[in-house]
């Protein structure tokens, strides 16, 4: 019952944000009693961080595998942003999700830190600080995906948004063409496993 509380709510903060929504609403998107929805969570607050981490399991599940493969910190970075705005654009209910309720998770947190750290200790991103790629990386990821969420983009989107981030982390100009081609070739074999996700999420609703 927790996990369908879950998955009713996630449409309802993509849809309202974080502040909009009250009890009511998730118990309706449930079809739950009040006192069901009491059971498993104290208040909305509470179960926005149950909601997030869900949306974090279901990003990571496709993300995390593939980006794990690679060795060095500016490809896992390369990759993970493209296959990031590539289920962004597949799914849009997690894409509102995420912009709407600025979600920032330890795990993801953790793990940019670390690979953006590798990259400026081995010289392969030049950054003054972790902290300024991080922001950099993540305020691009955050626009992108508002855009996404707002308008059609086209084809080249994901590649034009990824190319500026490695720019921006100051992967030179070969690299970041050799980065692109490897997240061409990860972008079609994950498209297909996103789609099939994305309409399963749909239908569970």
């Amino acid at each position: 019952m927790r996990e369908r509380i879950i998955a009713a709510a996630i449409p309802v903060f993509a849809q309202h944000g974080p502040d909009a929504p009250v009890i009511d609403d998730f118990i309706t998107a449930a079809s739950i009693a009040r006192g069901t929805f009491y059971c498993h969570f104290k208040s909305t607050e509470e179960l926005l961080v149950a909601a997030s981490n869900a949306t974090e399991d279901a990003l990571m599940a496709v993300v995390w595998p593939r980006v794990m493969q690679e060795s060095a910190p500016e490809r896992r970075l390369a990759v993970g942003v493209r296959l990031w705005l590539q289920r962004a654009q597949v799914d849009p209910v997690l894409c509102a999700f995420v912009v709407r309720n600025r979600v920032r998770t330890p795990f993801v947190e953790r793990e940019l830190a670390r690979d953006i750290g590798d990259g400026i200790r081995c010289g392969r991103l030049r950054l003054d600080s972790v902290e300024a790629g991080r922001d950099l990386l993540v305020g691009a990821m955050r626009e992108a995906m508002s855009r996404i969420m707002n308008e059609p983009v086209g084809p080249a989107y994901g590649d034009g948004v990824a190319r500026a981030i490695l720019r921006g982390l100051g992967v030179d100009s070969r690299g970041i063409e050799r980065l692109l081609k490897l997240c061409g070739k990860v972008h079609r074999d994950q498209h297909a496993l996103c789609r099939r996700e994305a309409v399963d999420r749909e239908q569970a609703q």
